[in-house]
Formats: structure tokens, C-alpha cells, sequence
């Protein structure tokens, strides 16, 4: 089976949309109109979705101990870092860039931008600021993505289905808590919150892993279906409702519409037109989510240094930066991507306790 035919194209159109809420949501200035107050909670269904194609690709390979949980976390590394070094090397040039484009924070001084590159390189937050990542902020979704990998990993032998329905009922719980308390669960990229990263992680991960194993094997074309699945997530994400009704809301998509959109799009597939767009959707949302931060910096920076342009006009310049950004995507997608993600497998399968060539299966882009 092709790389393409193994996709879930569905699943693949609704990560590409809610990537560009996630745009809207960080790039402010340029879609003054995009007031989606639940932009946010596309990173939950980034989780959910993970928690699916990861479990499909590769929970069988875990189980038979075909792979094992050092080398499926090396190729986790190899299949995400390549893109997300150019994020931190272009978020280190924006925070510096910051001095003279401002605003000029703790963040923006050079030995706190040293210090934070040191520990992104590495892939883990710095211990020096507010945020977990003060270098590109977004990117600690994938931390806490990458820790419920290696969780998953290394205790799939004790996740049956009731330590699994365990998972998903205490997440629910302090889901629910939270958003009864602060109504909202817009948490986990600060350090005072950061614990609430791991329990939404955990919580739509475990939901994404408990799709993939009771969902019907064979799956059915319906163009209308996916174009439907893909819209109701597209509203769920878009729709503002009144405060009285925002705990109920957030508790209700998180716990019930999501987990309802992610079943029934594991088990429709698009077809012809509407397929390829779904699975070019699914292909540049990873690269969107780690470059569309800083490049929207160095896009602000750009209009006020170079052309003395403010927020004004800026914010005509929305579409025509989305269209910027999926170019600069697709071409890394297509060049750099691969290349050095060839590199990074090599080096895996010949490293210690490295997983043989026929473990390493495609899968959709995480």
C-alpha cells in the first residue's frame, strides 16, 4: 500500500484547517476579523489525530516487539525535528530582531535568547522564561506530544482498554474541572500551567489511540461526508457563544463533538479532487504550525522596517501571507523535509537497538 493510499485523507483536511486557526489565532495583526475564541482547542484535536495515525502506524509493530520504544521515539525525532529547527533558528532571529522592531522584552536579550537555543535545539523548554518555549512559542504542543509518544510507547503492554478508559475518564474530570474553574482550557505553554499540557495531551491522545482500535477496519468514499466532518470541526472551532455557556461549550467539544468528528472521519474517505486537496491539507499543516509563528514576526518586522507600513494595512495582508506560507511549506516539503529526514533515518537504523527498515511505515504527517 502507497504512502497516500495509507492516509486518512479526512483526517488529514481537518488537521490542515485547524492549523490555519491556529494561524489566525497567533498572527493577530493580520486577521483583526478572525475573533475564534476557540482556536485554541485545535491543539486538542492535533492530539486526538496523533493519538489515531501513531496507534494504526504503529501500535501492532509495539505490541510484537517488532519495534521498540527507543527506536519508534528516534523516529518521532527523525519525522518532526527537521522542520522545527528552522522554527527555532527563525523564532531566535525574530526574538532578536525584536531590540529594534520590538516589543522588547526579558525574552529578547541576547543572553536569554542564548540560553532558551541551547535547550530548544534539544527539544525541551527553557527553564529561564514564562513560557516553555519563549523562542517559538506554539511548539509546546509537540513537547507534550512527544512525552505521550514515549508514554505510550513504553507502557502500550499495560493500556488495555480499561487502563485506556482510566486515561480518558480522569482527563475528562480535570478537563471539566478546569473549565468549570477558569472557563476555558487554554493551557500548558507556561510553566505555572504546564502540568494542564500533560493532561490535555494524555486525555486526546488516549481518546485518538481508543478510536483507531474500535473503529471498522474498511472504510467507505463519501466526498459529502468528509466535506461535512471537516465543516462541523471548522464551526466547532469558529463559533463564539456567550460567557454563561463557555464551560459547558468547551467541555462538550473537547469530550463529545471531537472524539464524534475524529470517529466518523477515520471511516470516511474522500475521493478524486476533494482527496488531494485533504491529503495536501494534511502534508503542509505540520510545517505551518512550527514556521507560521515566526515567519508572521519577520513578516510584521518586514512591513514596518523596510516599508514603514503599520497595523493598519497590515492587516489586509492576511490571505496573501497564508498563501506565502503554504509556498515557503511546500517547498520544504518537498526539498529540505525529506533530505534531511533521509539523513536522521539512516543514522537511526544504524544506531543501537535501531528499529529494522520494515518497521518504519508511512504515515500521516504528526
Amino acid at each position: 500500500m502507497s504512502d497516500k493510499e495509507n492516509r486518512y485523507a479526512t483526517l488529514d483536511g481537518i488537521r490542515g484547517m485547524a492549523a490555519l486557526f491556529v494561524v489566525t489565532l497567533h498572527a493577530k495583526q493580520m486577521f483583526p476579523w478572525a475573533h475564534f475564541e476557540h482556536a485554541y482547542l485545535a491543539v486538542d484535536l492535533f492530539f486526538m489525530i496523533s493519538g489515531v495515525v501513531l496507534a494504526r502506524a504503529y501500535e501492532n509493530r509495539l505490541a510484537s516487539k517488532k519495534i521498540g520504544p527507543a527506536a519508534f521515539m528516534r523516529l518521532r525525532f527523525a519525522r518532526v525535528f527537521p522542520l522545527y529547527i528552522i522554527g527555532v533558528l527563525l523564532g531566535a532571529c525574530v526574538n532578536y530582531l525584536s531590540q529594534f522592531f520590538g516589543p522588547c522584552t526579558a525574552n529578547t536579550l541576547p543572553q536569554s535568547i542564548l540560553a532558551s537555543l541551547v535547550f530548544a535545539v534539544a527539544m525541551m523548554p527553557s527553564p529561564f522564561a514564562r513560557g516553555l518555549f519563549p523562542i517559538n512559542g506554539p511548539v509546546w504542543s509537540l513537547f507534550f506530544e512527544l512525552i505521550a509518544n514515549f508514554l505510550y510507547a513504553r507502557f502500550l503492554p499495560f493500556l488495555t482498554g480499561r487502563v485506556l478508559a482510566s486515561v480518558i475518564g480522569g482527563g475528562f474530570l480535570a478537563i471539566s474541572a478546569a473549565s468549570i474553574q477558569y472557563h476555558m482550557i487554554d493551557a500548558g505553554y507556561l510553566w505555572r500551567n504546564c502540568p494542564f499540557g500533560l493532561v490535555r495531551v494524555c486525555f486526546s491522545f488516549a481518546i485518538g489511540v481508543a478510536v483507531h482500535r474500535h473503529a471498522a477496519k474498511r472504510r467507505i468514499q463519501s466526498n459529502a461526508v468528509s466535506l461535512a466532518v471537516i465543516v462541523v470541526c471548522a464551526l466547532s472551532l469558529a463559533i463564539n457563544v456567550p460567557k454563561d455557556w463557555e464551560t459547558v461549550y468547551v467541555i462538550a467539544v473537547v469530550s463529545a463533538v471531537f472524539p464524534a468528528i475524529i470517529i466518523v472521519a477515520a471511516q470516511v474517505e474522500p475521493s478524486h479532487l476533494l482527496r488531494k486537496v485533504c491529503l495536501a491539507a494534511g502534508t503542509a499543516s505540520y510545517g505551518i504550525y512550527v514556521l507560521h509563528s515566526p515567519l508572521a514576526s519577520l513578516t510584521r518586522f518586514a512591513a514596518k522596517g523596510f516599508f514603514n507600513i503599520g497595523p493598519v494595512v497590515t492587516a489586509y495582508w492576511g490571505l496573501p501571507f497564508l498563501v506565502a506560507l503554504a509556498g515557503v511549506v511546500f517547498v520544504l516539503d518537498r526539498t529540505y523535509d525529506p533530505c534531511f529526514r533521509r539523513i536522521l533515518t539512516r543514522t537511526i537504523r544504524r544506531g543501537p537497538h535501531a528499529a529494522p527498515a520494515s518497521s518504519i511505515v508511512p504515515e500521516s504527517p504528526v
